[in-house]
């Protein structure tokens, strides 16, 4: 499985991405913020059951439902628990609707239910957009906001400790081992095969 980061609208070094990946046998899985269209699934003919994507808080939630490379909200693809969204720090600066979308990250009642999911199952590799609110500061400090979806990965990142755990969003190639999780954040376009 080749994981990538954030692609933010570059869709052709994405498909160049995902091309490579074919080429090798490799299945891809993208960690959110893929921008705001995706006709580029369709017109480059990336098959949704080899090349997935989970949201980010850079998509279009009025589109994204519609695509079958998109994976949903949370639960398990292949040997992964995965979570979508973040939290905009941007958003006044965005318009609703066109660059901005409240469904950015999961409804309180969702990720209550994603929290229960991850408690029964207990994965050993975890994949979000963003990481627990405990771990943010270890790859982005002094950035006060508060995020649902940091705190829901922090209850999930209590109840179990997954071996892997790896996420975008903040735009870094970092890697942090804390109490026997590796946390691993890709940056824009990075990837990772495992």
């Amino acid at each position: 499985m080749r994981l990538i980061g954030d692609c933010h609208g570059k869709y052709n070094a994405y498909v160049n991405i995902c091309k490579d990946a074919e080429r090798k046998g490799i299945e891809t899985l993208q960690l959110g913020d893929m921008g705001f269209s995706y006709d580029h699934f369709s017109q480059y003919d990336l098959n949704p059951n080899t090349h997935k994507f989970i949201g980010g808080n850079h998509e279009n939630y009025n589109l994204i439902k519609g695509c079958p490379n998109n994976l949903g909200g949370y639960g398990v693809y292949k040997d992964f628990f995965f979570v979508r969204g973040a939290f905009s720090i941007d958003k006044m600066h965005r318009t609703i609707g066109v660059d901005w979308f409240e469904e950015e990250e999961l409804s309180y009642k969702t990720l209550e239910a994603a929290i229960e999911v991850y408690a029964d199952i207990k994965p050993e590799i975890m994949i979000s957009h963003t990481c627990p609110d405990s771990i943010k500061g270890r790859f982005v400090g002094g950035i006060p906001f508060d995020s649902r979806t940091e705190k829901a990965l922090e209850v999930m990142l209590q109840i179990h400790r997954p071996t892997k755990w790896i996420f975008g969003h903040f735009h870094m190639d970092k890697v942090v081992v804390e109490n026997g999780t590796h946390f691993e954040c890709l940056s824009e376009l990075s990837f990772l095969d495992i």
